[in-house]
């Protein structure tokens, strides 16, 4: 059961996403669910389920899910973040987590994978959970710069990290931060340069507004 959402889990996501742009995917609480269905398995076996595990996480088509979900078992034993579960709550002990931490890692870092973020319409989610389980952002901070080389593909990358926000006063909106995301996309004044030359240009003027509103909104 639990390999359905190795297999799907993004697709699920995907498919609710498509149905309502502004879901969130903590909404469905899958994570839990797996986790669930992890311990269980692992009462029964414990060496083979955490085998299945790491083998689940490497070949598993859901690689970003899996990233988040990985992501998820760091925080919970506190080997990211700031604070962890009960120990009785823990899917896998430190040394466990560790092993799948390494072997995802490396996953993240091959061409397939790297090549299709720009597609993903979760990007600012995984970066964070790409850059906890590569232990650092430098990493990504390679692949931004390499993405974002030409002006159209800067203005992509960007408009892929909007956050998603709602508030009473301005209602659903998205955000750029740029200095939330320095340790990825480097220093926030090139990027400002960069996006005004753009804009002075008169090149991309839908996408220029867009971006300029959704920085707007981050100020707030």
């Amino acid at each position: 059961m639990a390999k359905f959402f190795f297999e799907y889990g993004d697709t699920v996501i995907q498919r609710y996403q498509q149905l309502n742009f502004w879901f969130a995917e903590y909404d469905l609480d899958l994570y839990s669910v797996v986790d669930r269905l992890i311990q269980r398995m692992c009462q029964e076996d414990r060496v083979a389920s955490l085998a299945v595990l790491q083998k689940n996480c490497v070949e598993g088509k859901a690689w970003s899910w899996i990233t988040g979900y990985v992501q998820h078992l760091l925080w919970q034993n506190g080997l990211v973040g700031n604070e962890s579960e009960i120990t009785h709550k823990r899917v896998l002990s430190d040394e466990e987590l560790s092993a799948v931490r390494s072997l995802l890692a490396k996953r993240l870092d091959h061409d397939e994978i790297k090549d299709s973020l720009l597609n993903t319409s979760n990007l600012l989610s995984y970066i964070f959970a790409w850059r906890d389980i590569d232990g650092g952002p430098h990493n990504i901070a390679v692949w931004v710069k390499k993405v974002s080389q030409s002006d159209e593909g800067l203005l992509q990358l960007l408009m892929r990290l909007r956050g998603r926000g709602v508030s009473s006063a301005k209602g659903k909106y998205l955000s750029l931060n740029l200095t939330q995301l320095g340790e990825f996309l480097g220093d926030k004044e090139v990027i400002e340069q960069r996006l005004a030359r753009i804009e002075a240009g008169g090149q991309y003027p839908e996408v220029i507004t867009e971006i300029r509103a959704s920085q707007a909104h981050a100020r707030f």
